[in-house]
């Protein structure tokens, strides 16, 4: 009977090993929590130190000498292949050379119409509360083509002259 007595209280004591313990572990990882910054610090710098010593370790171990054991060979055939395939893509880019292609860049030039065509030209003298847009949506028919319209001596105007048009003013108005 005394066995078993002792056999409780071993258990006993070896459970409230287990319950410390576990309080001991929840404890430690509260302080690590408390803490955060140092706890983070300190493992950068744990961590930053055994990559150092895993670096140092493998990266000045010694290596061996790779050597060629049969030297490498001229082949003449692999040259002549070489050859060929580099004088076909030079004559692809010489005749590519001769083509003459349209620049992305440029713009496209506006067709202007042949002095043969009769275009019709209105002169138009502006009134208050006149501007090219509206002149161009009433004889035009868009107001997008107010840029066609020109002052007297044939010149297109500005963007900024759009608007600002003087009372009196002529301008010419192209009608095909």
């Amino acid at each position: 009977m005394k066995k078993n007595i002792k056999k409780d209280i071993d258990l006993s004591s070896f459970l409230k090993k287990v319950l410390r313990q576990k309080e001991r572990i929840k404890n430690f990882f509260w302080r690590i929590g408390e803490n955060a910054f140092p706890t983070i610090l300190i493992l950068f710098f744990l961590s930053f130190f055994l990559g150092g010593i895993v670096f140092y370790q493998y990266s000045f171990q010694e290596k061996e000498d790779e050597t060629v054991e049969f030297p490498l060979k001229f082949r003449e055939d692999n040259y002549e292949k070489i050859l060929r395939v580099w004088e076909e893509k030079e004559k692809r880019f010489e005749e590519t050379g001769e083509k003459k292609y349209q620049s992305p860049f440029r713009e496209e030039e506006i067709d202007e119409p042949d002095e043969r065509e009769e275009s019709r030209v209105i002169t138009h003298v502006i009134e208050r509360e006149d501007n090219l847009w509206n002149l161009a949506t009433k004889y035009l028919g868009t107001g997008f083509r107010w840029k066609e319209i020109t002052d007297e001596e044939g010149d297109h105007f500005p963007d900024w002259r759009a608007e600002v048009l003087k009372v009196g003013e002529k301008v010419l108005i192209p009608i095909n």
